[in-house]
C-alpha cells in the first residue's frame, strides 16, 4: 500500500461519515417538519430546538423563536412546572417515556390543553436532554365538556 493509498482510506471513510450524519440530519429535519404534533428537544429545562408545529401550537411565530426559552414559560405557572418535573422525573430517569395530559401557556398567555409526552435521550446522562411531543387537544376536551354537560346527572332518570 502506497502513502497516497494510506491517507485517501481515512479520508474515505470521513467522507462516508459525513454524509451518513448529513443523511440522518436530512432524515431528522423531514420527520420534525412532517409531524403533526409538535416536537422539541429540551436541555437543561430550555428549548434547544423545535419543530415548526411546536411552535406553531404554542402560539409563536416560528422555531427560532423558541430557541433558548425556558421551558417554564409553556406552563401556566410556577407550580405547574414545577409538578410536571416533579411528576415526570422518576419516570424520564427510570429510561420510561412520560405521558400526561396538562395545561399549558400559549405564548399570548391562553390556556389550553395537551397531551404531553416526554423522554430522556440518555437517561444514564440527563444532562444530554430531551424529547418532547405536544398535541393540542384542547377543541376535544372542550367538547367533551360541553357534551357532558347537557348529560342528565343521573341516567336512570332520564
Amino acid at each position: 500500500m502506497t502513502d497516497e493509498q494510506l491517507v485517501a482510506e481515512p479520508l474515505t471513510s470521513e467522507m462516508e461519515v459525513a454524509a451518513c450524519l448529513a443523511r440522518t440530519l436530512r432524515e431528522q429535519q423531514t420527520l420534525l417538519q412532517s409531524a403533526d404534533i409538535g416536537v422539541a428537544f429540551i436541555r437543561q429545562r430550555t428549548v434547544v430546538r423545535c419543530s415548526a408545529r411546536f411552535a406553531h401550537i404554542l402560539g409563536y411565530t416560528d422555531e427560532v423563536a423558541m430557541a433558548g426559552l425556558s421551558s417554564q414559560a409553556l406552563h401556566p405557572d410556577k407550580d405547574a412546572f414545577r409538578a410536571l418535573g416533579r411528576d415526570a422525573y422518576p419516570c424520564l430517569s427510570a429510561g420510561r417515556t412520560f405521558r400526561t395530559t396538562r395545561q399549558l401557556c400559549r405564548y399570548d398567555g391562553s390556556l389550553f390543553w395537551a397531551n404531553l409526552t416526554g423522554r430522556l435521550i440518555h437517561p444514564e446522562d440527563p444532562g444530554e436532554g430531551s424529547i418532547w411531543t405536544v398535541d393540542d387537544i384542547d377543541a376535544e376536551v372542550q367538547l367533551r365538556s360541553a357534551l357532558d354537560s347537557t348529560r342528565p346527572a343521573n341516567p336512570t332518570l332520564a
